[in-house]
């Protein structure tokens, strides 16, 4: 009877390790694409609350360099 106990339990056990594992994956991919892209719109905001200091300097570059990391490469 315990022979058929573990046998069983490691048929299950498998299986349930691998859908739990892909649960926490899947939730943890969905945090990380949540936390990017309110990283991503809030480096563009400040993109453009810059870009009206700067108003000859593109913004795209503006952009560029916040995602960077670059900005004092700008010049007044």
């Amino acid at each position: 009877m315990t022979h058929l106990v573990l046998g069983l339990n490691n048929y299950l056990a498998g299986p349930i390790s691998y859908l739990l594992n892909n649960i926490y994956e899947t939730t943890n991919q969905i945090i990380l694409s949540l936390q990017e892209a309110r990283n991503s719109k809030a480096q563009y905001e400040v993109a453009r609350m810059i870009q009206r200091e700067y108003p000859n300097e593109s913004f795209d570059y503006i952009y560029h360099l916040i995602k960077q990391g670059n900005l004092n490469e700008l010049d007044k």
